[in-house]
């Protein structure tokens, strides 16, 4: 009889073991058992193998812009004001209308409007359409408002711990918002990004990748349907897309199309800020712009070479 029983009972001690170390993982995520490092290591691995079989239609899609030092000196040296970091808010203000007369699909921003800008104002009458001094904040909100395709980035509010820090109001009623939390693991790895975040204040924001896809396959967020395993969104035509969740909120990253891939089919296109800015000011002269090739795509502005860059594409 013994012989008979043994079995079941090896089987319900280990799944009585397994079970007690999953509830651990759950109940302390900062100190995980060897099982869910090994499991890491496993999904780490994963991805490394999956990265030599990308899908080349996805990289083609985005365009990472950035500000980095060269912005800095190169807007010292071409503009009277000699502009420090941060921007006044006039610079997106032409940074959005020179994309949106290229035809780009949609603008999101890794750069942050939690402060109101400068009380400087702007005498441009070629960009801003009139002789009057402009507040630059005045113009971007504008820009926001005609230009209706920019998503502006949400952070963590490091003085509230669980809240967000949203841009300034007069700004996020003209654009959409969209988070940039990235689901670190408790060894330090980014291996997912939070689909959502519930704040007291703005209520469910979902992550700016997410908008921004929603945007390019004509997804509704807010009949969005999330279950304990997964996120449906329907759209258009009776389309329905599914993402699996892990741990309840966090959509595990592809991390294949990136500006740095190896792979020209898999390199995301990389402009840096002043390019554009040039390209808007040649247009305000009257002179041909530029073209970059940006007509319908998605643009991801970041600041200063932003790990976040490829959380944001890949979401």
């Amino acid at each position: 009889q013994l012989l008979k029983v043994y079995p079941l009972c090896l089987a319900l001690i280990v799944g009585g073991v397994l079970f007690g170390i999953r509830l651990h993982d759950a109940a302390s995520p900062k100190s995980p058992s060897i099982f869910q490092r090994l499991e890491w290591m496993a999904h780490d691995w994963r991805v490394r193998f999956a990265y030599k079989y990308p899908s080349p239609h996805v990289a083609g899609q985005f365009a990472a812009v950035g500000i980095q030092d060269s912005t800095i000196t190169w807007m010292n040296e071409k503009l009277s004001d000699q502009p420090r970091w941060p921007f006044s808010h006039f610079y997106y203000g032409s940074f959005i209308n020179e994309l949106k007369a290229q035809g780009v699909k949609a603008v999101a921003f890794d750069v942050f409007f939690a402060d109101r800008d400068t009380v400087r104002k702007f005498v441009w009458p070629q960009i801003t359409g009139t002789t009057n001094r402009v507040s630059g904040q005045d113009f971007f909100a504008e820009r926001l408002r005609e230009c209706g395709n920019v998503v502006l980035g949400v952070a963590n509010n490091h003085l509230l711990p669980g809240h967000l820090e949203p841009p300034i109001l007069q700004l996020r009623t003209n654009a959409a918002s969209g988070h940039v939390i990235g689901a670190f693991d408790a060894d330090s790895v980014l291996r997912g990004v939070t689909l959502f975040v519930d704040d007291a204040v703005l209520g469910r924001t979902w992550s700016l990748g997410l908008v921004l896809a929603a945007r390019q396959l004509g997804l509704n967020l807010a009949d969005a349907e999330v279950l304990p395993d997964r996120v449906v969104l329907r759209g258009e035509g009776g389309v329905v897309r599914t993402i699996p969740l892990h741990d309840g909120k966090t959509m595990l990253l592809d991390w294949t199309a990136r500006p740095s891939h190896p792979l020209p089919q898999m390199r995301v296109q990389g402009l840096p800020f002043e390019r554009v800015l040039n390209s808007a000011m040649k247009r305000a002269r009257g002179e041909a712009p530029d073209d970059f090739g940006l007509k319908g795509k998605l643009v991801v502005l970041v600041a200063f070479g932003s790990e976040l860059t490829t959380i944001l594409l890949r979401t």
